[in-house]
């Protein structure tokens, strides 16, 4: 689980046709040639560019990046080793191109992964740490809240020191998480009011919340039966990392071209905490 802030490879193209302008003198990709004067830039022709895009250099492009992240645990989530080792990478094999005016741009932004367990009489429950959620473990009763943990009043006193299990709905589950921390709870599972699995996030990092954990409305009606029959202890632990990090765009603009007029085309440089963002393998 990450957040959704991404660092970027972003090509500017300056218009491709434009009038006036002399001629830079760089040949475009493709093979097409600038001109001069009052005529187009002819910058890049289809069928050439086609050509030269070949499967074994985006296989060897996608090695180097399962190479990186190989050697840097595995990822190149932003803001690691991985990501930054990526941004070199990048900024390096673009320069030597010489084609292009390229820049590294830093930027701060927050970087959050959690991952949880739940055990209920030793049956693993799927469970999914809420982004932004605080780490935290419990081995405690469940105690259900009372309509949907909107209110400071549908917490009952037994929550204290325990395991508030609430359902979703209505309100947020920021709301649900600090309303759970404010009563004492020692973690929150939140169940699904719809059919299916529930992940989500709480919104806002650093606020005073309880540790927090969705699980499928299938697992909460379980739970909720159990309840309903006697106490349920469940063994709650949730590991999580949330911090600001900085990071790095590189952005590439052709030196050809009109400047005024720019065409931007990009994608995520980085990659998930769980793998590389690549997976190199034979076509």
């Amino acid at each position: 689980m990450r957040t959704s802030a991404a660092s970027l490879l972003a090509l500017a193209l300056p218009a491709l046709a434009t009038s006036g302008g002399g001629d830079h003198g760089h040949d475009g990709p493709g093979g097409g040639k600038n001109h001069g004067g009052d005529k187009c830039k002819i910058l890049v022709e289809s069928s050439k560019l086609q050509d030269l895009v070949k499967s074994k250099d985006l296989l060897a492009g996608s090695q180097k990046l399962q190479d990186i992240a190989d050697a840097h645990g595995g990822n190149r989530a932003f803001g690691s080793g991985g990501h930054n080792a990526t941004v070199d990478y990048l900024y390096n094999t673009l320069t030597k191109l010489n084609y292009y005016d390229v820049v590294k741009q830093p930027f701060t932004e927050i970087y959050a992964e959690a991952n949880a367990t739940l055990t209920v009489a030793g049956a693993a429950i799927d469970a999914s740490a809420m982004t932004y959620t605080p780490g935290g473990e419990a081995s405690k009763p469940l105690v259900a809240v009372a309509n949907l943990g909107c209110d400071a009043a549908d917490f009952p006193a037994t929550v204290s020191g325990n395991i508030a299990f609430i359902s979703r709905g209505t309100c947020t589950f920021s709301q649900k998480a600090l309303n759970a921390k404010a009563a004492g709870a020692l973690a929150a599972v939140i169940y699904n009011n719809a059919a299916g699995e529930l992940s989500g996030t709480l919104g806002t990092p650093f606020l005073e919340y309880a540790p927090v954990v969705g699980i499928s409305q299938e697992d909460g009606k379980v739970l909720l039966d159990k309840l309903a029959a006697g106490t349920v202890t469940a063994d709650l632990k949730v590991s999580s990392l949330v911090e600001e990090r900085v990071s790095y765009n590189v952005i590439a603009e052709t030196k050809g071209g009109d400047h005024d007029n720019v065409l931007v085309v990009g994608g995520h440089s980085d990659s998930v905490p769980a793998g590389p963002g690549i997976k190199y393998g034979p076509l």
